[in-house]
């Protein structure tokens, strides 16, 4: 946690430089950008999206220069550690149950199951025939 606050901080102040070889090793950029995303400042996550998002694949393998483009975008406000969404844990038998009342991949199944009702997901089963 601390190295990730340190980069941080060098990062608000434009101190590249500072940030030494031990800690670039330390830290992966994509955990640094999700800290960046924890943030209410619109402009920088939609900098985040649009710059950072769509090139720190490319420069992965180079952390200095994802550091570079990261202190570009980074404002003074705060930023906290957003948790990745839990995965749910999507019952097996109704992956099953609901690939085969729409006719789809289990893929499919899965996002259909994150916005279909509890009560809907019963009434596909009662048209099944499954309880």
């Amino acid at each position: 946690m601390k190295p990730i606050k340190e980069a941080l901080s060098d990062l608000k102040n434009n101190n590249i430089e500072n940030i030494s070889k031990e800690l670039l090793n330390n830290i992966q950029p994509y955990v640094l950008m999700r800290w960046l995303y924890g943030t209410y400042n619109a402009k920088q996550i939609l900098s985040l999206n649009n710059i950072v998002n769509t090139t720190l694949s490319k420069n992965y393998k180079h952390p200095l220069l994802s550091f570079y483009l990261m202190s570009t975008i980074t404002t003074d406000s705060s930023c906290k550690w957003i948790k990745p969404l839990k995965k749910t844990g999507n019952n097996k038998k109704e992956l099953l149950i609901v690939a085969e009342y729409y006719k789809c991949s289990l893929n499919k199944a899965r996002d259909y199951l994150k916005i279909i009702s509890n009560s809907e997901l019963e009434e596909i089963k009662d048209e099944l025939g499954i309880n």
